[in-house]
């Protein structure tokens, strides 16, 4: 197990544990993307470990299920004694196109990145020291009120904001350590977003983050169809 699939796991027992701030809950819309003003710090996130798929019959032998889903909830937190962001979703499954998941089940899958309140990621770390360094090297420059106001993102290359009601086709991967939750097969190749009914976005690393609403013309995309049928065909070889 190397060191990125231990922030994973870290990340997905704070998740699980509910260890977001109260001010969270008291101050914010936890559904709601911060407005652009109210993010002060902006990084990468950390990567998952990911696969590689050259083709539909490799990325099915590299995956548990694959679902078209739609998300029915969310949370994020900044995971304990790292301050790294995750997003546990809940996937209503829509139908089944391989595998384990079940149609009209609820799966739960771990996202790398997010948003979190400052407040949030300086209370991930367990002593009043780790907290007081985080702080002055973090944000020396904010408030106490703008820690409780002001927000981190950690957003990867491909990660977009999620909502209630989004739907894709995911590639799906069961997450070493954790019973019952899922991580996405091969990272950015894993997700086809569905930007209109019955049409996905092609996975793409720069599509959720220069043209996250997959406009015509400047997103190459694929008809829920037509990636059903490629899966078919790959399954019947």
């Amino acid at each position: 197990m190397n060191y990125r699939r231990i922030i994973a796991l870290t990340c997905i027992s704070a998740l699980l544990a509910g260890c977001t701030a109260e001010a969270a809950a008291e101050n914010n819309d936890s559904k709601q993307m911060p407005a652009e003003e109210d993010i002060i710090v902006s990084g990468g996130g950390s990567p998952d470990l990911i696969e590689h798929f050259n083709g539909t019959a490799d990325m099915l032998s590299k995956c548990d299920a694959v679902i078209y889903g739609e998300v029915t909830d969310f949370e994020m937190a900044a995971a304990e004694g790292s301050g790294f962001i995750h997003t546990l979703e809940t996937i209503h499954v829509i139908e089944s196109l391989y595998g384990d998941a079940e149609e009209g089940t609820d799966i739960r899958l771990n996202e790398t990145g997010g948003y979190a309140l400052a407040i949030d990621t300086i209370n991930a770390f367990a002593t009043e020291e780790e907290r007081r360094i985080h702080r002055e090297f973090m944000f020396d420059k904010l408030s106490d009120e703008e820690l409780n106001t002001k927000y981190v993102a950690e957003v990867p290359d491909g990660y977009y904001y999620p909502e209630i009601g989004d739907r894709a086709v995911y590639c799906l991967k069961w997450l070493e350590g954790y019973e019952g939750i899922y991580r996405i097969s091969g990272g950015w190749q894993g997700k086809y977003r569905e930007i209109e009914d019955g049409v996905l976005v092609k996975p793409n690393i720069s599509n959720s983050l220069t043209n996250p609403e997959g406009k015509a013309g400047t997103a190459e995309t694929i008809t829920y169809e037509q990636l059903k049928e490629e899966i078919q065909q790959a399954l019947a070889k």
